[in-house]
């Protein structure tokens, strides 16, 4: 009776054995899947990345490109705003000179006549 006992704990155990490994065999499969995603997701966070930098580069590069153009908007303003301010000044000048002639005009037009 011992004998038949132990033998049907071993067949048994030999059931549960078989279970077992066929769950370590499925389980070693899903870690290489696993493994394999985890690797495909690395390498897309590494192509993501080099595109990060690659946007990041091109707006510094299009930023310092920008100052630039403003700068050289900010004088290229800056030299007509000062020619337009000559250039009222010639005319404020002009008017100037027109107030003294019409002056003279107007004080000559009201002079009594010579009898």
């Amino acid at each position: 009776m011992v004998d038949e006992e132990l033998n049907e704990r071993v067949t048994r155990l030999e059931r549960q054995m078989t279970v077992i490994q066929k769950d370590v065999k499925d389980t070693r499969t899903l870690v290489a899947g696993i493994d394999h995603d985890v690797a495909e997701m690395k390498q897309t966070q590494i192509g993501h990345t080099g595109v990060l930098n690659a946007v990041r580069e091109d707006q510094l590069d299009l930023r310092k490109e920008m100052d630039l153009r403003f700068k050289d908007l900010r004088e290229e303003m800056k030299t007509g705003f000062e020619e337009t301010n000559r250039e009222f000044a010639k005319v404020h000048g002009k008017f100037a000179t027109m107030k003294v002639s019409l002056g003279r005009i107007i004080e000559l037009l009201e002079r009594e006549p010579p009898a």
